[in-house]
């Protein structure tokens, strides 16, 4: 019985321990940019940024004109009730 308390304890301790954590790095990403509303974008989109590969054209390179169409039905079916948040990579 008394090893089971301990154990309880333990997990107690460990669990606040991995909670206070969590806390202090998301605390961490919200001072990055104080004031934004969206400041876990941010934070995803500059993990994303990091995670690319990025080689600036130079003028030797040749370079392909590509067509980009984007759609979203946003508007439809009483979705703009809601406030919603695009992000597009291209």
């Amino acid at each position: 019985m008394v090893k089971e308390i301990e154990k309880m304890k333990k997990n107690r301790e460990e669990r606040r321990a991995k909670q206070l954590e969590i806390l202090e790095e998301k605390e961490e990403k919200r001072n990055i940019d104080p004031g934004n509303p969206n400041w876990e974008f941010l934070c995803m989109i500059r993990e994303y940024q990091e995670t690319l590969e990025y080689h600036p054209l130079t003028d030797s390179d040749l370079v392909a004109d590509h067509q980009i169409t984007v759609r979203s039905n946003i508007f439809l079916q009483g979705s703009c009730n809601y406030k919603l948040n695009i992000v597009l990579f291209v």
